[in-house]
């Protein structure tokens, strides 16, 4: 049986009596919030999209931030987005948006426009590492001497190491005194390895002392100072 739309009456594939060209016209399929909001932060540059904190391209963060925020009507099985970016001034970007949406019957296209207000905020991260916020200490010292400066370096070379490897990890302050080194940390299992570390690698003892420090969630929290005694004789 063949089919025509009730609109133009255009003999092909209609979805509810329409066509791929008068469907968008009359009924909208994607329906989009006139003005986003995308926050990004001012330390680390990163994009809060819906999964998180993400280092990612701006054009990237729109298109998850327009996906969450599309309604798409549930007749249409696939939806592809085509952005055209217009970056106004550094607070602000205007988004065309062309719409590839495919239904059972036919594939349909929609232009809709946005506009993007790019918010200047700080992540949870940088909030904690500009308040020297820190969950472990990790403290050197050495049986009868101080910490010889190679052993220092050594030292910072496994926190600098480590650190590449955990983005989220940073060194909130480091103190020289007392003849060693003491290094405030933001992750307690980093510094747990680490002082496991510097032990194998240039002998010693570790010891661990909590201190409670409050509660969140409903549980204590703790500080955990991790004391590194390396021998009295340099390895």
């Amino acid at each position: 049986m063949r089919s025509f739309c009730v609109e133009c009456g255009t003999e092909g594939p209609v979805h509810g009596g329409l066509c791929a060209n008068c469907l968008p016209q009359k009924r909208s399929l994607v329906d989009l919030p006139s003005v986003l909001e995308l926050e990004r932060c001012v330390h680390c540059g990163r994009f809060h999209v819906p999964r998180g904190w993400a280092e990612t391209e701006l054009e990237d963060a729109l298109r998850q931030t327009v996906a969450k925020a599309a309604a798409v009507s549930r007749d249409v099985r696939d939806h592809q987005v085509l952005l055209h970016m217009d970056l106004r001034h550094s607070d602000e970007v205007g988004l065309r948006l062309s719409h590839r949406l495919v239904l059972p019957e036919l594939v349909a296209e929609q232009v809709s426009e946005a506009r993007v207000r790019l918010k200047r905020t700080t992540c949870p991260d940088c909030a904690r590492q500009h308040g020297q916020y820190y969950e472990a200490i990790l403290q050197v010292r050495a049986f009868d001497r101080p910490v010889a400066e190679e052993e220092m370096e050594t030292i910072r070379g496994f926190v600098e190491e480590r650190m590449r490897g955990e983005p989220r990890l940073f060194v909130a302050k480091e103190e020289t005194m007392h003849g060693g080194l003491d290094i405030y940390l933001s992750s307690n299992r980093a510094a747990k390895a680490l002082a496991q570390r510097i032990k194998a690698h240039l002998g010693g003892k570790v010891s661990s002392s909590p201190k409670l420090h409050g509660r969140r969630g409903g549980h204590d929290v703790y500080r955990v100072t991790y004391a590194v005694r390396l021998p009295a004789e340099a390895a």
